[in-house]
């Protein structure tokens, strides 16, 4: 029968207590839901509906993606930390790093904002944090958490409502197509098939009864069907990265 040294089990003690060490610093992050994510429940729902119109509008005007998190508590993480590795997990912000979190942590007291590195000059901190104790702050020391949020959501929308940064989403790429442009494109392709068509079938038998399939595959404007480019509602955000600035702020 093997028994085990004194070493051996000091040694295995110690691995043991590494790994609940390392365990217990890690945090559950959650999956993003939309642009409002309220894991706490404590939005009112025209507040959180408005602030998630607020945030879709900004990020096809300016390109910057802004999302707002309630969570009950952040432990084992501390606020600031647990926003960070939100940020970055979820990829707040597109290519440009165009990212803007703001995090209300209830049993901590604390509200967090992290910036995107492509946001940190229009944002430094203190004027973030000029915007959390103007807006924020007030609100949420009565316990009316959900009038902060939406408070400091419009406020952040207004100082950022000045940049262009590149769209990223196909709807937006879509956008940027004035009518004349697809129109033009759907002349230029029906007249290419039906060019095509009378050289390569029999005259007086149109198709035969039967679309080629290049043809069939075409919407009525020319394009795909199907490929419109909108992603029909919230699609997940576009990998940024924090910058590690922002602020916070106690509210307890």
């Amino acid at each position: 029968m093997y028994v085990i040294g004194k070493r051996s089990a000091l040694l295995i003690v110690c691995l043991w207590l590494l790994l609940t060490a390392l365990a217990a610093g890690q945090a559950d992050l959650p999956s993003p839901r939309g642009h409002v994510n309220d894991f706490a429940s404590v939005m009112a729902g025209s507040d959180a509906a408005f602030v998630e119109n607020l945030a879709s509008q900004l990020a096809l005007d300016t390109g910057v993606e802004l999302a707002v998190v309630t969570v009950n508590a952040t432990e084992p993480l501390e606020p600031k930390e647990y926003a960070v590795r939100l940020f970055n997990a979820w990829g707040i912000g597109g290519p440009e790093d165009s990212g803007l979190l703001l995090l209300l942590a209830l049993a901590e007291g604390r509200v967090e904002v992290e910036v995107g590195y492509g946001l940190e000059g229009s944002l430094p901190d203190g004027l973030v944090g000029a915007v959390l104790d103007q807006y924020a702050v007030p609100p949420l020391q009565q316990g009316q958490y959900s009038q902060g949020l939406r408070a400091a959501a419009e406020a952040f929308a207004r100082s950022v409502q000045d940049e262009d940064f590149a769209r990223t989403t196909a709807a937006a790429a879509q956008e940027r197509f004035s009518p004349w442009i697809t129109s033009f494109m759907a002349f230029v392709i029906i007249v290419l098939v039906l060019t095509r068509g009378s050289r390569r079938f029999p005259p007086g038998g149109g198709f035969g009864g039967r679309m080629p399939r290049s043809r069939r595959s075409l919407g009525p404007t020319g394009f795909p069907r199907g490929g419109s480019g909108s992603r029909g509602g919230f699609g997940g955000f576009g990998g940024g990265r924090s910058g590690g600035g922002g602020a916070g702020r106690s509210f307890k």
